[in-house]
């Protein structure tokens, strides 16, 4: 068998890791969506679905590291193995201890070369997918690689959007500091119109900024863009952009598993009822808020703009409605 190079059983164990990523992955998503259904309440969901979310994440990678640590060591006796003298040199010996160590080794590293040399259908299926094992560590770094342009890409869409959004009046960002306080947030964010969004975006995390579509000030009722204002404050108490942070990390490396993508969407769902649920504490008017909300509908309506990467939105609107 030719000798294995560090790339052949990195790739071989990262084969491994991604076949049973398959499974992992599916068993959290049905583990998670039965856990949903015992806790109904948004607060439960959502850190279900962010440990679940964790988990997808790192079973692969110890699998990974499971597979290439026992895939080195197999090597290594394997190596040893090849380098024993041949048996009638160590016939010839007559010190009985060296003889016994010797033996040792070489039952040893023989049932090394067993693993490897057995002509089992089982075998014969693992050597041909670790053959195919570099190209799929390919393909799968090429997926990556374009989703990481798209992440850069929306990055740099955020830092072009706020670059270009303008201070609003000096009441409204009074209005927004108190809403912080009353969200329990130490410090204020930034307040900003802004003709690249259609609805209040929450951007941020050192420096947070608050965007409003242009005219939202005047379109909409004060109370109701207070409203507003303080669904996206919550978003920046909760630190929701570095949980985002998170989830597009994840969504990049394990691009290929629909129970990623899935458990991603249920967590954006379920922070956004979070988030609604402390705007109505603060307003004391769930009407109010509903109203707020329905109007929110109508900007979204007249235009086909989607959540930039970085902005810690989603979910859906008519569902928060009701």
């Amino acid at each position: 068998m030719p000798e294995m190079g560090l790339n052949f059983l990195w790739s071989e164990a990262f084969a491994w890791a991604w076949l049973h990523s398959w499974w992992q992955g599916a068993l959290v998503a049905c583990l998670y969506a039965g856990a949903a259904r015992v806790w109904p309440e948004a607060r439960a969901r959502y850190a279900l679905g962010c440990v679940g979310l964790l988990l997808v994440f790192v079973l692969p990678v110890a699998t990974f590291f499971r597979y290439s640590a026992g895939r080195s060591a197999a090597a290594n006796n394997l190596s040893a193995f090849n380098q024993l003298p041949p048996v009638k040199q160590i016939a010839d010996t007559n010190d009985l201890a060296s003889r016994d160590a010797t033996n040792t080794r070489g039952a040893t590293a023989v049932t090394a070369a067993r693993v490897y040399k057995t002509d089992s259908l089982r075998q014969r299926a693992a050597e041909q997918f670790a053959a195919l094992s570099p190209y799929l560590a390919l393909l799968w770094l090429a997926g990556v690689a374009l989703l990481t342009l798209r992440f850069a890409g929306g990055w740099w869409a955020v830092r072009r959007v706020c670059r270009r959004a303008e201070p609003v009046a000096e009441y409204w960002q009074r209005r927004l500091e108190h809403l912080a306080r009353r969200v329990q947030l130490s410090r204020a964010a930034r307040l900003c119109e802004s003709a690249l969004v259609k609805v209040p975006t929450a951007v941020g995390w050192l420096r947070p900024v608050i965007l409003l579509p242009v005219g939202a000030l005047a379109g909409l009722p004060p109370h109701q863009l207070e409203a507003l204002l303080a669904h996206e404050l919550a978003h920046l108490r909760r630190h929701d952009f570095l949980v985002n942070l998170f989830q597009i990390a994840v969504e990049t490396l394990l691009f290929y598993h629909p129970a990623v993508w899935w458990l991603s969407r249920e967590i954006r769902r379920e922070r956004e009822h979070l988030c609604d649920d402390i705007a109505v504490q603060v307003t004391g008017d769930a009407v109010l808020y509903a109203h707020a909300l329905a109007n929110l509908e109508l900007y979204r309506r007249q235009t086909d703009w989607t959540s930039v990467a970085l902005a810690a939105n989603g979910g859906n609107l008519m569902q928060r409605i009701q």
